[in-house]
């Protein structure tokens, strides 16, 4: 009887995660704060990647050099 207590329980679950989340509603101004906002984050995160994308090959050449 316990097992189907928790296959029940692990369906129960499952189901409730198959149901669509409902998000809150945001202002037009709210989302273009939230779009600048991860538009920058993504500006940085690409200079970032650029800087380490460049040490990286300099590293590398650098072995090179030496070897």
């Amino acid at each position: 009887m316990a097992a189907f207590g928790g296959v029940g329980a692990l369906l129960v679950a499952i189901h409730s995660l198959r149901q669509p989340m409902r998000l809150p509603q945001v202002s037009r101004e709210q989302r273009d704060d939230i779009l600048q906002q991860a538009q920058a984050a993504a500006r940085e995160a690409g200079l970032k990647a650029a800087w380490v994308a460049g040490w990286e090959q300099g590293w590398a050449a650098g072995w090179k050099e030496r070897d």
